[in-house]
């Protein structure tokens, strides 16, 4: 039963705090070490540079959580808070196009409906990352991760179904146009 080894593995783990420390490390090294990469700041071809600058962000994110584990500056606590929030809306917005995909259409970026889905995960993932920091009190019925859950697939599904089932009226511009105009057929 492989299930247990990984399960007592993950557990092992868990208890030595190797998760709390290794995780977050790596995560802020590579988003910080890809952005100087791809932003280039200390110049073209520094990436001796990038790796030193990046690797000392990532130590200093998590020195407060080993020094101070729970204390106001322990920004791993809220990683580890934020991330599996984030990864669902992420993993809501890949299911909504892997549905949509499925009927046949395909997204067509530029249009307002893109600025809609960034503006909106925008708002989601700063929402949670400031419910996890504790910059605000969540309402009660938000913290039931079942209920957040079937709000979320209720959402997708609905936007789903209004979308195959709508009828398209060419007379009629706005918003709802974009969203048509973002869904066209593929040729």
């Amino acid at each position: 039963m492989a299930y247990g080894y990984v399960s007592d593995l993950i557990q092992t783990l868990q208890d030595y705090e190797i998760l709390d420390i290794i995780l977050p490390f790596f995560l802020v090294f590579t988003i910080i070490f890809a952005t100087l990469q791809k932003v280039k700041i200390l110049g073209e071809g520094k990436k001796n540079f990038n790796v030193i600058v990046a690797l000392i962000v990532a130590i200093t994110f998590i020195v407060p959580h080993v020094t101070d584990p729970g204390g106001p500056l322990d920004f791993v606590k809220v990683i580890n808070t934020a991330i599996p929030s984030v990864s669902l809306v992420a993993i809501a917005l890949i299911m909504v196009f892997l549905l949509v995909g499925l009927f046949g259409v395909s997204p067509k970026w530029g249009g307002p409906f893109t600025g809609f889905f960034a503006l909106a995960s925008f708002v989601f993932v700063g929402y949670i990352f400031a419910a996890s920091a504790g910059l605000f009190e969540v309402p009660v019925f938000l913290n039931d991760d079942r209920l957040m859950s079937l709000i979320i697939v209720i959402l997708v599904f609905g936007g789903i179904i209004a979308f195959v089932t709508g009828e398209e009226k060419p007379e009629k511009a706005g918003f709802f146009k974009s969203i048509g105009d973002m869904f066209e057929g593929r040729k």
